[in-house]
């Protein structure tokens, strides 16, 4: 039952209401306690299933507190209310972020991305029908 999970809230030691986004570790999709690949496939398989996303609406995702039980995932990794690929590609981000840190050798630039132009193209790019 929803009421019986505690939610990751602003506050560590506070359960929230039922949310899409992990306060605690935003990139930590599942809620395993680390950020990994698997993080951005959950995404990316809400995105394809559309269980509680609408893919007519941006993936939008449906007010959690309707859902019963809720699947302690936390899809929305930017909080903006969607289950998209630009969350999925935040998680793959953070994760080349740790990886460039802890390594010795050679270390890639993790790109940095604006926002704003994301999201049109995340836009134009839903708009898109199959043929």
């Amino acid at each position: 039952m929803t009421a019986d999970i505690c939610f990751p809230a602003l506050q560590p030691e506070e359960c929230g209401e039922p949310t899409w986004h992990n306060y605690a570790e935003p990139t930590d999709v599942n809620n395993q306690g680390e950020t990994t690949v698997l993080d951005a496939l959950v995404i990316l398989n809400e995105m394809a299933r559309g269980k509680y996303t609408d893919s007519q609406n941006n993936y939008q995702l449906v007010d959690p507190a309707s859902v019963d039980p809720h699947p302690e995932l936390f899809y929305d990794v930017n909080n903006d209310g969607r289950a998209s690929a630009l969350d999925a590609l935040l998680v793959i981000n953070y994760i080349s972020r740790q990886q460039n840190s802890h390594s010795e050798g050679e270390q890639y630039p993790v790109i940095q991305y604006n926002t704003d132009t994301i999201m049109k193209e995340e836009k134009t790019w839903l708009s898109y029908q199959p043929l």
